[in-house]
């Protein structure tokens, strides 16, 4: 499998048990060079995932498209909501009048 810090097995004893997309081990940089700027490495670890799981090559690569998919429209959703909220005003810049 290729040795990606974002997926992670569940249950390294038991791999029926699936995979994880594990962000709690990855720094912000890592996340977003792996969704936007290498994202055939994630796709890549994915479709080995699969694989092991014991799913056909065409079921892998269709499934790991997928899940890459849904991982940036996630990220993507998250990204808007944090670009969509108004700056905090601090009191040393609020007007009193």
């Amino acid at each position: 499998m290729t040795n990606h810090k974002i997926v992670s097995w569940r249950d390294p004893e038991d791999l029926s048990k699936g995979f994880i997309i594990d962000l709690e081990n990855i720094s912000a940089a890592e996340l977003f060079a792996s969704i936007y700027q290498r994202p055939e490495e994630l796709i890549s670890a994915f479709a080995d995932c699969f694989l092991i799981m014991r799913y056909s090559h065409d079921e892998s690569s269709t499934m790991s498209h997928e899940l890459y998919e849904q991982t940036r429209s996630q990220l993507d959703t998250m990204i808007e909501r944090l670009r969509s909220k108004p700056y905090v005003k601090i009191p040393a810049n609020m007007d009193t009048h």
